[in-house]
């Protein structure tokens, strides 16, 4: 197993053993069996590991949405109705993020956002490689990964009703409103 997948291993088995606000650069690396410079190697503080996760996660959001036709399909792609579902159960006391993470918590934030911005423009532009953008497709993907965010939010916080796959349905719609609404159409 290389050094990096033992980092993120150990990484795991601390957080289901302890906070992340309660593990230190040490606990990692005895956990990992590995040296401090290996770490460094690999990430250059505690938070590089949430977002090096998250960006990995995104790398399967929404992988069914690859063609023009997969984004008209009514049916909200698996990935998100299960993005959704992990936070099923856990809407009214699960914690925020910045609560949980702490000092590192606005960052992490940011860099995850950043993130999802990225990867869905990068979805977009794979599945209209041709398409004439009235907004450009990062622009979009802004929107959308707003939209993830305030619809995740408002379901936790119980604004919102309806199971993970309600939820990811009515968040497909939008989502689709928006992008059909930023693609330029040529009338005759």
């Amino acid at each position: 197993m290389d050094s990096q997948t033992r980092i993120l291993r150990a990484f795991t088995a601390l957080l289901n053993q302890r906070e992340y606000r309660q593990i230190t650069i040490q606990d990692l690396i005895a956990e990992a069996g590995i040296s401090r410079s290996t770490f460094y190697r690999h990430f250059t503080a505690k938070l590089g590991i949430i977002t090096y996760l998250h960006q990995r996660r995104f790398a399967t959001l929404l992988c069914e949405l690859s063609t023009a036709d997969d984004w008209r399909r009514p049916e909200p792609p698996a990935s998100l109705v299960a993005m959704f579902a992990r936070f099923e159960g856990q809407r009214a006391m699960h914690r925020s993020f910045n609560d949980a993470l702490g000092a590192d918590g606005e960052p992490a934030l940011k860099q995850i956002e950043q993130a999802l911005i990225q990867h869905l423009a990068g979805r977009l532009e794979m599945a209209f490689p041709t398409a004439l953008w009235c907004i450009p497709p990062r622009d979009v993907a802004l929107s959308i990964a707003g939209l993830y965010q305030t619809h995740l939010t408002h379901w936790r916080q119980g604004q919102a009703r309806g199971d993970a796959h309600t939820v990811a349905t009515l968040v497909h719609r939008h989502s689709r409103a928006l992008v059909w609404d930023a693609l330029r159409t040529e009338t005759a």
